[in-house]
């Protein structure tokens, strides 16, 4: 189900306290998906250091990792990304005010070709690859992840109206399933076998 962008009165500042937008909306269910993103991407350091120091490889962990970053961060999060949320700003004009939108489905696709790679390392047991991939993969995700916080979300919430907000709640929950809880539990797994504190991004 794709939001309708042209339905409805422009988003109230945060100035009008009568037409503020829902505490809880789809902007922030992104923002909380960051939060277990970053938690593991924590994770994710933890245990590339492990290799490197100590050069163990522990390959339920990492097949713990990959699972996350392939089903939630990029089969959840970057899809709703770019099925509801891009196509929707789009509309709404934001290549206009930030020439640097398009750059997100660039990153997007490079964040998915190094889980690849890590897969691939993992898979073959090339440890220091594993190590160098994770490396780039972590500092890739963390700035794009940054500009969607500091940049992209801030405007979304200029940009849309009450309405587009509201249409991507309800795309957001037809497209999300109970099953995506699981990967969250499955972060914390990860985080605590990896001595990282998952609270830690958490607003």
């Amino acid at each position: 189900m794709h939001p309708d962008p042209d339905q409805g009165a422009p988003a109230s500042g945060p100035t009008d306290a009568n037409h503020e937008p829902p505490v809880t909306d789809a902007i922030e269910r992104l923002c909380e998906e960051h939060h277990a993103i970053l938690a593991v991407l924590d994770a994710i350091d933890a245990q590339a250091s492990a290799v490197m120091k100590t050069g163990s490889l522990v390959l339920s962990i990492w097949a713990r990792i990959v699972a996350f970053l392939q089903t939630y961060a990029d089969k959840c999060h970057f899809f709703k990304e770019e099925q509801f949320l891009f196509p929707l700003l789009e509309r709404r004009g934001i290549s206009r005010i930030d020439r640097s939108f398009s750059n997100l489905h660039q990153d997007h696709q490079e964040g998915r070709r190094l889980v690849a790679d890590m897969t691939t390392a993992v898979d073959g047991g090339e440890r220091l690859r594993l190590a160098n991939v994770a490396r780039s993969l972590t500092k890739a995700m963390r700035s794009h992840l940054a500009i969607e916080l500091g940049v992209l979300y801030p405007l979304a919430r200029r940009m849309l109206t009450l309405d587009d907000l509201a249409q991507l709640e309800a795309a957001f929950d037809a497209f999300d399933t109970d099953g995506i809880c699981e990967y969250v539990d499955l972060a914390r797994r990860v985080c605590a076998e990896s001595g990282v504190e998952f609270e830690r991004h958490a607003s």
